[in-house]
C-alpha cells in the first residue's frame, strides 16, 4: 500500500520538478524545443508547462519546488549541456525528496 502511495506522489512531483526546471530554463533564454530536448519530453509538454496547463495539485508542488530552490541544480545541469540521462536521474532524485513526497501525499 505504501508503494502505491509513493507512486501516486511521484506522479505529481516529477511533473512539478520538470515544470520548475522548464520555467527556469525559459527564463535563461532557452527555446521550448531546447528545453524539451534537455528534459527528455516533447515540445508540446513544455508549452503546457510554460502556459500553466496542469493541475492545481501539481501547481502547488511546483511552488514548493521553486520556494525551496530545488530546481536550480537540475536547471544548471541543462544549461551546462549535461546528458539527458543525467538530467532525468536528477529530476527523479529531486522529485523523490521527502519534503515533496510528503507534501504530495498530504494534498
Amino acid at each position: 500500500m505504501m508503494l502505491a502511495s509513493c507512486e501516486q506522489a511521484l506522479r505529481l512531483t516529477i511533473p512539478a520538478v520538470r515544470i520548475a526546471v522548464a520555467k527556469t530554463l525559459a527564463d535563461h533564454g532557452m527555446q521550448q524545443k531546447e528545453i524539451a530536448n534537455a528534459l527528455g519530453v516533447v515540445q508540446p509538454a513544455v508549452s503546457k508547462y510554460l502556459n500553466h496547463k496542469y493541475s492545481s495539485k501539481v501547481a502547488k508542488i511546483e511552488q514548493l519546488v521553486k520556494g525551496e530552490g530545488l530546481e536550480k541544480a537540475v536547471a544548471e545541469m541543462a544549461l551546462n549541456h549535461k546528458s539527458k540521462a543525467e538530467i532525468s536521474k536528477n529530476i527523479d532524485r529531486t522529485a523523490s525528496r521527502d519534503i515533496l513526497v510528503r507534501f504530495a501525499l498530504g494534498l
